[in-house]
C-alpha cells in the first residue's frame, strides 16, 4: 500500500481491518507507516506455497484497496509472483478470480484473436470499456446502430451486443428484432441498475446477459456458444 508513496483513508481503513482479523495490535499507527515508508523493501520466496498464494491474493486486494494501481505497486505484486513460482496463467487466474484482472497487464504473450464482435451504439454510454475489454482478450469490436443492423446481413454466429434501454418495453423489443438476426449469438448489456431486466430478456430467449463493468471472462464466455 505504501509503495506508491500515499495512504488514503480507504486503504487505511482495509488495514485496520485486516489487521483486527489476524488478531495484530498495532500501538502506533504513524509510527509504524513512517517505518515502511523509510526502510527498502525486500522480497523473498515464501517456503509455504499456499501461504505464498493467500500472501500474493492479499497484496493484490490491498494494492487495488485505492481505485488505483500505481506503476510500482504492479511492479511489486508481479515480482512477488514469479519469485513464488506462480506461472502466467496461474496468475491471471488469481487475478480473474477476485475481479482485478482489468488492473493489471498481462503475463502472458499478446492475446489470440478470437473473432469480432458487433456491438449497436445505441443506448451504449460505455462503450469504450466493450472496445478495450475486448481488444485485451483478443476480440475485435465493430460499432453499429441498431437501424444498420436490421438492414444487413449478418456472417452465421457472429456476436453481437446491444445495450439494455432504460425502457424495459423497448429493451424487450430490441431484443426480439435482435434475436431474429444473432440467435444464440446475441449479448444484453446491463447497468447493475438495469438487472431486473434480465428475467424477461431471459423470457424471450436471450442466453446472455452482462452486468457491467464488463470483464475478460465475459468476452470469453461470448465466444463459447
Amino acid at each position: 500500500m505504501c509503495c506508491d508513496g500515499k495512504l488514503d483513508q480507504r486503504e487505511k481503513k482495509f488495514l485496520a481491518s485486516a489487521a483486527k482479523q489476524m488478531q495484530f495490535q498495532v500501538d502506533d499507527w504513524d509510527r509504524m507507516i513512517k517505518n515502511v515508508y523509510r526502510d527498502q523493501i525486500d522480497l523473498y520466496p515464501v517456503a509455504d506455497r499456499q501461504r505464498a498464494v493467500a500472501t500474493l491474493k492479499g497484496l493484490i486486494v490491498m494494492a487495488k484497496a485505492d481505485r488505483h494501481i500505481d506503476k510500482r505497486e504492479k511492479t511489486l505484486i508481479q515480482n512477488f509472483a514469479k519469485l513464488i513460482g506462480i506461472s502466467n496463467s496461474e496468475f491471471s487466474s488469481i487475478i480473474r478470480n477476485i475481479d482485478a484482472e482489468n488492473l493489471f497487464e498481462s503475463f502472458a504473450k499478446p492475446a489470440k484473436k478470437i473473432g469480432t464482435i458487433i456491438a449497436l451504439e445505441d443506448e451504449f454510454e460505455k462503450i469504450d470499456n466493450l472496445i478495450k475489454v475486448a481488444g485485451e482478450n483478443g476480440a475485435t469490436v465493430k460499432t453499429i446502430t441498431f437501424e444498420a443492423l436490421l438492414s444487413s446481413e449478418l456472417p452465421t454466429g457472429q456476436i453481437v451486443c446491444f445495450h439494455a434501454s432504460e425502457d424495459k418495453e423497448k429493451t424487450l423489443q430490441n431484443c426480439r428484432n435482435l434475436l431474429l438476426k444473432a440467435g444464440d449469438g446475441l449479448t444484453c448489456i446491463l447497468t447493475r441498475f438495469q438487472g431486473l431486466q434480465v428475467k424477461y430478456l431471459h423470457e424471450q430467449g436471450l442466453r446472455t446477459c452482462v452486468i457491467e463493468p464488463i470483464y475478460s471472462r465475459d468476452i470469453t464466455n461470448m465466444f463459447k456458444k
